[in-house]
């Protein structure tokens, strides 16, 4: 019974220090510099397994360029009006998503993209 006292007491010790790490921003990542279109490109994808980019075959010799590959959203109504990068070369929306911090993402950033490309387009 003893046991269990102290596994509890350092249990909530320890959500205790992680939520006040957390409130006092020690477990935000930075916000990036580099964001936004540069010369018709969106920033290349990580260098880990944490990203997508529809652009990523801009960058053949990337060694993330395969994990990283998402297909760009499709055109609906006026591409200068989205809220995203348009890119009139291709008609469409080119989309990056990336974590801040961590070398993985287990596939968030995907599931992002994927979850606005289905708001776009409702009959899928």
């Amino acid at each position: 019974m003893l046991i269990v006292k102290w596994f509890v007491i350092v249990f909530v010790l320890l959500v205790v220090v992680a939520v006040a790490a957390g409130q006092l921003g020690f477990l935000q990542g930075t916000a990036p510099t580099d964001l936004g279109v540069r010369d018709g490109k969106l920033k290349p994808p990580s260098m880990t397994e944490n990203s997508v980019s529809s652009q990523a075959a801009l960058y053949p010799d990337h060694p993330q360029r395969q994990y990283a590959a998402i297909a760009p959203l499709a055109l609906k109504g006026d591409g200068p009006a989205t809220l995203f990068w348009f890119d009139p070369a291709a008609n469409a929306i080119q989309v990056r998503s990336a974590s801040r911090v961590g070398r993985g993402d287990m596939g968030v950033n995907r599931k992002r993209i994927e979850a606005v490309r289905a708001k776009l387009d409702p009959a899928k």
